[in-house]
């Protein structure tokens, strides 16, 4: 009977979970790129329209929103709350103002979290500075542990062949190229899903699909990787809150770069007068001078142009470390140097109290004498 009852137990313990619904609802997707990345192509997809004229086409992938817009989409019984974003510029001023739309538009739209993002990249036809611009827009608005959430879609994509091998290996160059300009990017390079996008037609190796099957294709493979997403997640979404945190750690990284260049620039100037100095210096100061003249840096330092903020916050991290000495033997020469300029005004100070404690002195010993 123990036996049984035994039995019985632990069979009620691996007996399996309940079937979770938390994703039987829309789930919320935004959607993220710069300018002629064809993220309007993408959500125009999503919401059912995949059988676009060449003309309807051409239009629908010329229009950038202005304003974060939501569009309820479905397919194949499943629906998703598209959110399509103003697009992010090349020039870097202009993305300030844009990122803050979004965090204040999208917090507004997706009071209760976010379930994946898209991020739009054209294939093959990215410059480094868009690259630089991408990764620096994305870390303003998706902080670390939002990463998983993410998927990357290559959009123009018609010339590669619907191969694991081949997808795979252009995976391994988009990831080569962004480390070499982003290092600290990898972790979210690790954390995102990738898909790719045809616009006109497929080659699978073995048949050609038409440009409708191909659509519905990639748009069947989004809703299925969003709502896998959505349940390996348990249907916890990603807080909007986390995307003002992510913004406002990005104002103060560059809050904290422009110090370090300040820094820095002081430094160079404060070199600069130092070594060039023509007035005769006595032995001591004639020493640090010459020390600081040794150790001193080039004053051309420069960060390359296309780093994201996160390299050259770690550029101008470690030139502020590498100068510490310098600096350090900066200030001792403008202390020695102070002092000296000090000596004849103490010289003068001191004749002057010597010469009133001598007058004082005569008529105090006249008195007794």
């Amino acid at each position: 009977m123990k036996k049984i009852l035994l039995l019985g137990f632990l069979g009620f313990i691996v007996a399996p979970p309940v079937a979770n619904n938390v994703c039987n609802r829309p789930l919320n997707l935004l959607t993220l790129g710069y300018y002629g990345a064809s993220k309007s192509t993408i959500i125009n997809m999503l919401n059912g329209l995949c059988d676009l004229d060449p003309v309807v086409k051409e239009a629908s992938t010329s229009l950038s929103s202005a304003v974060t817009t939501m569009y309820p989409c479905s397919y194949g019984g499943r629906s998703l709350n598209v959110v399509d974003t103003p697009v992010f510029e090349t020039l870097k001023p202009s993305n300030f103002g844009i990122r803050k739309q979004i965090v204040a538009e999208v917090s507004d739209i997706f009071r209760d979290g976010i379930d994946a993002f898209i991020l739009v990249v054209p294939l093959g036809r990215t410059p480094e500075h868009s690259i630089v611009d991408m990764i620096d827009f994305l870390n303003s608005l998706i902080t670390k542990d939002g990463f998983s959430r993410g998927f990357v879609v290559f959009t123009n994509a018609d010339g590669m062949l619907m191969n694991t091998n081949e997808e795979n290996a252009q995976v391994l160059r988009f990831r080569d190229e962004i480390v070499a300009l982003a290092p600290k990017a990898e972790r979210f390079l690790n954390s995102v899903k990738y898909l790719f996008f045809r616009h006109d037609f497929e080659e699978t190796g073995v048949t050609k699909l038409d440009t409708s099957d191909v659509k519905k294709q990639f748009v069947d493979q989004v809703y299925t990787e969003v709502f896998k997403l959505c349940e390996a997640n348990n249907g916890i979404t990603f807080s909007t809150n986390e995307m003002k945190r992510a913004k406002e750690k990005f104002k103060s990284q560059k809050r904290e770069i422009e110090e370090y260049q300040s820094n820095r620039k002081e430094l160079e100037e404060s070199i600069s007068t130092i070594i060039n100095q023509k007035e005769n210096v006595s032995s001591d100061l004639l020493d640090k001078i010459n020390k600081i003249r040794k150790i001193a840096p080039t004053l051309t330092f420069q960060n390359p142009s296309c780093q994201t903020q996160d390299e050259i916050l770690t550029a101008e991290k470690n030139f502020h470390e590498r100068t510490k000495n310098l600096r350090d033997s900066m200030h001792a020469h403008n202390f020695l140097q102070n002092q000296l300029r000090m000596v004849p005004n103490n010289v003068t100070t001191l004749m002057g109290e010597y010469s009133k404690a001598r007058q004082e002195y005569n008529i105090e010993k006249d008195m007794f004498i």
